[in-house]
């Protein structure tokens, strides 16, 4: 009974910042005719790098998703540029990107507000499934998650929206971490999966998430008393 409530929790944050999110965006998709346009590095890099890679993915031989392995660099990037290396950190291992593949390339500047609303909830979500361990109420737990997923990190770098990517999985790994510690679970399972998520989301903000978990791991269970 109290797991069916707490999953019931999440989806009502989930809901809560999906509707947060459409309505914080709503005008500027109105006013841009259903599109949703910025301005320097989103308009240059980001709306463009989806464009190129759905192009890409689209190209290659149908039923051979392996094959982008093997056809591993597009004239297409600049003046060439491998495509693990580049698209790794502009959303090839983004799941919220994969969604979007369905679509044609032409469809990307019209797929970003959908896009970052997704990433709002899955963000607020994550972030209330970790900190209700820690709290009495969830209302406590539901604030505190929404104030994490509308952070003034993630408003600031509206622009590198791949970011929100970040934000939105890093809770996985503190709730792995968590369930992976405590004597009355001591389950792996979701840590593992965690680190892959985010190791295949951006292979560059994996580097300083690994940093932050040991510093986590060092101050959280070194302390006395830390159940």
């Amino acid at each position: 009974m109290r797991q069916k409530q707490e999953k019931a929790n999440g989806i009502r944050v989930f809901l809560l910042c999906l509707f947060l999110g459409a309505g914080a965006l709503a005008l500027f998709v109105i006013q841009d005719r259903g599109a949703f346009l910025m301005l320097a590095d989103f308009n240059k890099q980001e709306i463009p790098f989806c464009m190129e890679l759905s192009g890409f993915l689209h190209a290659l031989p149908k039923g051979k998703i392996g094959s982008v392995f093997c056809r591993q660099w597009d004239w297409g990037m600049d003046l060439g540029s491998s495509v693990l290396y580049s698209f790794g950190y502009y959303n090839l291992g983004s799941p919220f990107y994969w969604l979007t593949l369905p679509f044609p390339r032409s469809f990307y500047p019209y797929l970003m507000a959908p896009m970052m609303v997704l990433k709002y909830a899955a963000a607020g979500a994550f972030s209330y499934w970790y900190l209700k361990r820690f709290v009495r109420r969830k209302e406590t737990a539901m604030i505190g998650a929404v104030l994490y997923a509308f952070s003034g990190w993630q408003t600031v770098n509206l622009l590198f929206f791949t970011f929100m990517d970040v934000v939105a999985f890093f809770p996985l790994l503190l709730l792995g971490l968590e369930k992976w510690m405590a004597e009355e679970e001591r389950d792996p399972r979701l840590f593992v999966f965690a680190v892959f998520l985010n190791a295949l989301n951006n292979y560059y903000f994996f580097q300083e998430e690994v940093l932050l978990l040991i510093l986590y791991f060092l101050f959280r269970f070194s302390a006395r008393g830390w159940k």
